[in-house]
């Protein structure tokens, strides 16, 4: 009985990830893929320490995170030991003619989290 139990569970928590992966906005997936290429690419491991990430869209409709308020990464520089956050915004089109990379009261809040800006 308990090895039916553990394996519906894991039947339905397969389903559960496999539907919240299909109801995600394509925006968030692109936005995903971004963040996930910035880390790869661009502060790769062997260059930098990954301290802190934001959570994903999944973990923030289940549960909201606070810290999801920050920037979406917290690095330190393996040379130097320098900390620094880095907001990666994947953005399709200008708006207006303009790059609108964060409205005015997230980059208050940016500044807030990094206190040398």
């Amino acid at each position: 009985m308990r090895n039916i139990y553990w394996f519906v569970k894991r039947i339905y928590n397969a389903l559960k990830a496999f539907y919240l992966e299909i109801s995600k906005p394509s925006s968030f997936i692109k936005g995903e893929e971004f963040e996930r290429c910035i880390r790869d690419k661009v502060f790769m491991p062997s260059k930098y320490e990954l301290v802190m990430k934001t959570y994903d869209y999944n973990e923030n409709k289940k549960d909201y995170v606070e810290s999801s308020l920050y920037p979406d990464y917290l690095f330190r520089n393996l040379k130097t030991g320098e900390e620094f956050f880095v907001e990666a915004k994947y953005r399709e089109r200008l708006w207006d003619g303009k790059l609108n990379w964060c409205k005015p009261y997230q980059f208050k809040r940016y500044k807030k989290a990094n206190p040398n800006y």
